[in-house]
């Protein structure tokens, strides 16, 4: 069945057209027979349709047969239609792309960031200091101020070093206790004996793991018990 409808002109076959649209299905496909190309304009713009196709068969157009449109035989109606796409689909449409992205630009804050990484830096963080600085100051506008407090007594003058040993901190004195050896240790033993400046009491029958002796041996970590 093909339905056929007579208008006076183009504008209210124009609005016609939407009216069918509207009825069978948004987004797909129009064809306009005309010279005027203002005519071929408005229907462009108005139509609810993402191809028309001019002076040529809708079903053939359409696909690309007598357009330039791609070859497509599954022609999509956009958000229109409840597509995601109003492209005729093709193979460019199936293939997933993995991009790799690089920063190229710092994220401006309030002001514009200068040339150069350590300059942009620091710009971007003085920004950001300055609208904490603002926001903290407009919630405590309101409240008394806290009095300042005493400036500290200059620090009376060091005398020189007698030697650069001066400048390390001093390391803790491991705490000398009678132990009995152990039976095994692991390099998770030695590293934590390390850290505390430690001792491990081994003997004859202790059992030790090759990394566990190779760190302890470095550090001159175990002790042999009588």
């Amino acid at each position: 069945m093909l339905e056929f409808y007579e208008v006076k002109e183009w504008r209210e076959g124009c609005a016609k057209c939407i009216g069918i649209l509207n009825f069978g299905g948004l987004g797909h496909t129009l064809s306009v027979h005309t010279k005027d190309e203002e005519v071929v304009r408005q229907f462009a713009l108005r139509k609810p349709a993402f191809r028309i196709c001019v002076n040529t068969p809708a079903a053939l157009g359409a696909v690309g047969y007598t357009t330039n449109l791609f070859p497509s035989m599954t022609l999509g109606c956009g958000a229109a239609g409840g597509n995601i796409t109003s492209d005729n689909i093709s193979p460019l449409h199936l293939i997933n792309l993995k991009r790799v992205a690089y920063g190229v630009r710092d994220v401006a804050a309030s002001q514009p960031v200068k040339t150069g990484t350590a300059v942009a830096a620091a710009a971007g963080r003085a920004a950001i200091e300055e609208i904490v600085d603002r926001w903290l100051g407009a919630r405590t506008a309101a409240s008394k101020p806290m009095p300042a407090p005493p400036a500290p007594a200059a620090p009376a003058a060091a005398p020189p070093l007698s030697s650069y040993t001066q400048l390390e901190p001093p390391r803790p004195q491991a705490e000398k206790r009678e132990s009995k050896p152990v039976g095994f240790v692991c390099e998770e033993d030695v590293r934590a004996a390390v850290r505390a400046n430690s001792k491990i009491v081994i003997g004859k029958k202790t059992i030790i793991t090759p990394s566990a002796r190779e760190i302890a041996e470095a550090n001159d970590v175990f002790v042999v018990a009588d």
